[in-house]
């Protein structure tokens, strides 16, 4: 039992590391979920993706190497998949601040978000006009 819990600990702090894209801004949750969503399955496939990489490894390729692939992965993916479910459910181009906010938390989960969020709060002039 206890290695079991012990085994349910890691899996959680390993999923909770590699999930690219998920971010803790449950604003955007409430905000734009159809963007939020897209985010989150595009963290979720591509740590899913190093899961299955790294267990059947017998290539001799580190680990940190799929980590790698798996991140440029996610910044090639989510924008392209946020563009999609955006394009398909408010019939709009995504802004420069959700590319770069979903592109930063691919780097760095959770605060790559964010720091992006605040910089486009602190330079107005920033973001990009409406097109019709």
């Amino acid at each position: 039992m206890r290695k079991c819990v012990g085994l349910l600990a890691v899996m959680a702090a390993v999923t909770d590391w590699h999930c690219h894209a998920a971010r803790a801004d449950w604003v955007l949750a409430r905000e734009r979920p159809p963007l939020f969503a897209a985010e989150l399955a595009t963290g979720a496939a591509t740590t899913a993706a190093y899961l299955v990489a790294t267990n059947h490894n017998h290539s001799g390729i580190s680990n940190s190497a799929f980590w790698g692939l798996t991140t440029v992965a996610c910044v090639v993916a989510v924008p392209v998949f946020g563009a999609l479910v955006i394009n398909a459910t408010e019939h709009r181009q995504l802004t420069s601040r959700e590319v770069f906010a979903g592109t930063a938390n691919c780097l760095v989960p959770f605060l790559g978000g964010w720091f992006w969020n605040a910089q486009f709060d602190a330079h107005p002039a920033w973001q990009s006009r409406p097109t019709r």
